[in-house]
């Protein structure tokens, strides 16, 4: 324990040998641990040395013959973080504004090891949006959830650098690189900037829309097949027919399952007009005498047959859609008709027109 009066060994190179500690700075207590500033007087130094006995001077623990850590096995943060600073070579330490009051310390713990401080700069605090400080228990504040929930790095790197910093112009969508070009600590805004879970997923989206086809399916592959999807010879064309519809790649397993399992969701049937269910019928027997089996083309043909049926387009593409999605919304038609093919396609329409 280091209070008034303690004896301590001096470990710089003022020629100090041994000082006690008078009182320690900035909160009203009388113990000091490693980390703290005290004020000392001189007790011995040595002949040639530039402070001299009685000198009263300013101070820093650096070590004690206590052990560094608490009760709870968790060592003094101020002690561990510089040596943790000093091993790994920091030449900058950014961090929030309310580490500001610790630098002071921090930067006597490096010289005192005799070690050149690293640049220090402290960024506006993030907060919730109702202008509380963000906690690691609110959401988004734990960087682990984000690849489980399907964010990208580079998405996330985008968000994260747009709270409390500004590119002075009206651009929000960097890549890495272009973050590491444009991004300056004098740009760094002084306010605090408040946590937007939704702006992120709308950011984590453009990149997920900007990335090609095959990186697309491969990054989301895993998701998929985590949720019970077939590994299947379309898989990854099922995954990228909703790359500009996710957010999320979380999000990718639940758009796609209908080309593998069938599922009706109630709200989206129950939409379907009675007398939609004998177009579906003859629908599906005019699909099933097409000679050719493209989707696109098969577009032309729907619009074809509400012509003929003296409908709107949406009277027929919307039906079709439950019945071999299951969804209200979801892929281009085109695309699920390529997909699921023609004897499946013919199929599913058939059965929901006689349900």
């Amino acid at each position: 324990m280091i209070q008034m009066q303690t004896k301590l060994v001096v470990a710089d190179n003022t020629g100090a040998k041994e000082v006690a500690m008078i009182r320690r700075l900035g909160q009203r207590t009388r113990i000091a641990h490693v980390g703290d500033i005290i004020v000392v007087a001189v007790k011995s130094s040595t002949p040639d040395a530039a402070v001299k006995k009685g000198t009263v001077a300013k101070a820093v623990v650096v070590r004690t013959k206590a052990p560094i850590r608490r009760a709870d096995g968790s060592y003094i943060f101020h002690f561990v973080n510089v040596v943790d600073d000093i091993e790994m070579k920091m030449t900058h330490v950014i961090r929030g504004e309310d580490h500001i009051m610790n630098t002071p310390k921090h930067i006597q713990l490096f010289e005192a090891f005799g070690v050149t401080p690293p640049v220090f700069a402290h960024m506006p605090l993030i907060l919730n949006q109702d202008g509380s400080k963000m906690s690691k228990r609110d959401v988004g504040a734990a960087l682990g959830t984000y690849p489980e929930e399907g964010f990208l790095p580079e998405g996330v790197m985008n968000f994260l650098a747009l709270l409390g910093w500004s590119p002075k112009d009206d651009t929000e969508i960097f890549s890495p690189q272009e973050l590491i070009e444009r991004f300056s600590l004098e740009a760094v805004n002084h306010s605090a900037a408040k946590f937007d879970i939704t702006k992120c997923r709308w950011v984590n989206q453009q990149h997920i829309i900007a990335l090609p086809a095959e990186e697309f399916a491969l990054r989301a592959r895993p998701f998929c097949l985590k949720a019970g999807l077939p590994d299947s010879p379309i898989l990854d064309a099922a995954i990228a027919t909703v790359q500009t519809k996710v957010q999320t790649l979380a999000e990718v397993p639940d758009k796609i399952r209908f080309f593998f399992e069938l599922g009706m969701d109630p709200e989206a049937v129950s939409k379907v007009q009675p007398e939609a269910l004998e177009l579906l019928f003859k629908l599906a027997d005019r699909l099933e005498q097409e000679p050719e089996w493209d989707g696109h083309e098969l577009i032309g043909v729907l619009k074809a047959f509400a012509k003929e049926n003296g409908v709107k387009m949406g009277a027929v593409m919307f039906p079709a859609r439950v019945a071999l999605t299951g969804l209200s919304g979801g892929p281009d038609l085109s695309s699920v008709f390529s997909l699921l093919g023609r004897e499946e396609t013919v199929r599913r329409i058939r059965s929901f027109s006689l349900d």
